[in-house]
């Protein structure tokens, strides 16, 4: 009423017929994110993806793809960190509808940008952590979930993703005779590569996996990244000098344990006997070991690396 001619102007434009073309939006997104679930892809992948597709359905709000020009996207991944990460993402749900045949692989705006190569550091950062300091946070974490994932990373190199397959119940595990080795069971799960992954265990990890399939639970990134730096500042507080105690990172578990692998590890087979596979492969004339991992590996016990010196204990622990 206080302004008749604007009102009728926005209702005139908001009643003109929209562009053809595939749009992201909640319909779309959701095809995408049940077409990447269907290839087996983690929860917490899932879960990424979708924020930034959502990011990007409130961003180009509603305008066709074919329609969005380059320097449209340059200036939507200017707004926020994380460029790669949001740029990956809609990479992702052009490719799927490029394949699906609803998008024109000449008509995909996300091919003319590219993901920028990150700067190369003058130094590269330190991996992993030392025994001592990850059997000290240990002692403090004050959650038996968080106990049983760190145990698994730690003594078995695991990365979180199979942990949360195996929480998931989508694994084997299978109880065997270690013959005095020290091996209790085997799981067996998809791993990150799609392949079929056998990891043997000890009996602190094959309580912790058991607790984690009965529970149907393991700690996700942000609640276990909480507990750790809980423990943190348990340490923090019973130091004499003030200082801080940083806060350990999940994803450096699997890095330390490669080093101490390489640094102190000691193969052991069920059997206390067994021939390297790369040698296997030459023996048998496989150029590639992938034929002798998935017709024959699998199927076995596979070796043990026992770490000499680690020992993870807590009071609570069963």
């Amino acid at each position: 009423m206080r302004d008749p001619a604007l009102y009728k102007a926005q209702h005139q434009k908001n009643d003109e017929p929209r562009a053809e073309g595939l749009r992201v939006d909640e319909d779309t997104i959701r095809a995408v994110i049940e077409g990447l679930r269907a290839e087996n892809r983690t929860a917490p992948y899932l879960k990424d993806t979708a924020r930034a597709l959502g990011d990007w359905a409130d961003e180009l709000k509603g305008k066709p793809l074919v329609t969005v020009s380059k320097a449209e996207l340059e200036r939507v991944l200017a707004l926020n960190g994380a460029r790669n990460h949001r740029l990956a993402a809609l990479k992702t749900f052009c490719t799927h509808y490029v394949k699906a045949g609803r998008l024109k692989a000449t008509e995909n705006p996300a091919a003319l940008v590219e993901i920028k190569a990150l700067p190369a550091g003058k130094l590269k950062k330190d991996k992993g952590y030392s025994m001592a300091t990850v059997m000290e946070h240990y002692r403090q974490l004050d959650t038996q979930p968080a106990r049983d994932l760190m145990v698994l990373r730690l003594k078995a190199g695991m990365h979180g993703s199979e942990v949360e397959r195996i929480a998931a119940g989508e694994c084997r595990l299978k109880d065997v005779k270690g013959e005095g080795t020290g091996i209790c069971a085997v799981v067996t799960f998809i791993h990150k590569g799609r392949h079929e992954h056998s990891v043997s265990l000890d009996a602190q990890m094959q309580a912790a996996a058991k607790r984690i399939i009965k529970a149907k639970y393991a700690p996700g990134k942000g609640t276990m990244g909480k507990a750790l730096k809980r423990a943190a500042k348990a340490l923090e507080a019973q130091r004499t000098d003030g200082q801080a105690v940083p806060y350990l990172l999940a994803s450096e578990f699997r890095h330390s344990f490669i080093t101490w692998a390489t640094e102190r590890g000691e193969k052991v087979t069920v059997s206390g006997k067994g021939v390297d596979l790369k040698e296997v492969q030459n023996i048998v004339g496989h150029r590639s070991g992938s034929n002798v991992t998935k017709d024959h590996y699998v199927s076995g016990v596979p070796p043990f690396i026992r770490i000499a010196g680690l020992s993870l204990e807590h009071p609570n622990d069963p």
